[in-house]
């Protein structure tokens, strides 16, 4: 839920590009109206002063940034998850933003904090934003790029590298791919992310028609919000092939769709597949896609692990 709806007193803890431990109060709320009153920053030399503001206020926000090519061991550095770790014993209500360009190793910290908002490398306006998110002006509507494992040690070996070069040795199966394959539990599947109201997917229909040898696959399916705000959800068809004469993944993104819906809203997305949605490149005989005849399994959902 947005920070408006707790918050009574909420400090800031956020690191400076000398990497020093920073703190700031937070009065009010930001808006375009009126600024919110804050104190001037302070820089803070011990974990045990942290905790002790912390167990002043109902609310903290911390914001850890992360750059995974600075660590060897590409994890989140001990520090930043102490941090967060010794924060959320005494303030339960501790929401952390992190600002970094890929997938954050977070298995060992995120069970004690409520809330994470990815901020990824947003810019010098940063701040507006993540506030406008926070305290619930904007809702939220993003979705990974990318899978978040449980630990870096899922990604395939050699995925990470110090030197400046990396292989990609697994052939068809990258990204979601890969842990379909392996059958990977994750942190955070592809297409993953909440917001501020629900979405419901209902009933899906499809009608196949082949004339003058063009396959095209109709898919329709009804959304509706059915929390108290209006939001945006990325609709997301995967197609997996049930039996097939060459090795193929476990299922494939085709088609998505962004849609904005009303609180009680009910809104129609169609979709279309056409034959090379369906095909596999056939290296051996005709050297073209081929599309073989068999079953076929459309599926839909919010990512590409919550299939409706």
């Amino acid at each position: 839920m947005p920070l408006y709806s707790i918050i009574k007193r909420m400090h800031i803890i956020a690191k400076n590009m000398h990497k020093e431990v920073i703190i700031g109060l937070i009065r009010g709320r930001y808006s375009s109206e009126s600024s919110a009153k804050k104190e001037k920053l302070n820089i803070i030399s011990s974990l045990k002063e942290c905790c002790r503001i912390a167990e002043n206020n109902n609310v903290m926000l911390v914001f850890e940034p992360i750059n995974s090519f600075e660590i060897d061991s590409y994890n989140t550095i001990s520090e930043a998850v102490n941090l967060i770790n010794e924060i959320s014993k005494v303030n339960p209500n501790c929401a952390v933003v992190i600002i970094a360009g890929s997938s954050v190793e977070m298995d060992n910290w995120i069970n004690n904090v409520p809330s994470v908002l990815m901020g990824w490398y947003s810019g010098e306006q940063m701040g507006y934003a993540m506030y406008d998110i926070l305290f619930g002006d904007v809702n939220p509507s993003g979705k990974l790029p990318v899978t978040f494992p449980k630990t870096y040690n899922d990604y395939p070996e050699g995925f990470y590298s110090t030197t400046k070069q990396i292989n990609y040795d697994e052939g068809i199966y990258v990204g979601y791919r890969y842990f379909d394959h392996h059958g990977k539990e994750v942190l955070f599947p592809f297409g993953h992310g909440l917001s501020y109201t629900t979405f419901q997917y209902n009933a899906i229909q499809s009608t196949v028609s082949d004339s003058l040898n063009k396959l095209k696959v109709e898919v329709k399916i009804s959304i509706t919000n059915t929390g108290p705000v209006a939001g945006e959800e990325v609709v997301q068809l995967y197609v997996h092939d049930v039996e097939c004469s060459v090795i193929r993944p476990v299922k494939q993104l085709q088609c998505f769709e962004r849609i904005t819906l009303s609180p009680g809203e009910k809104k129609n997305v169609s979709f279309t597949l056409e034959s090379k949605q369906l095909a596999f490149w056939d290296e051996v005989k005709t050297h073209e896609f081929l599309v073989e005849p068999g079953m076929f399994d459309i599926m839909l959902g919010s990512s590409s692990v919550d299939i409706a």
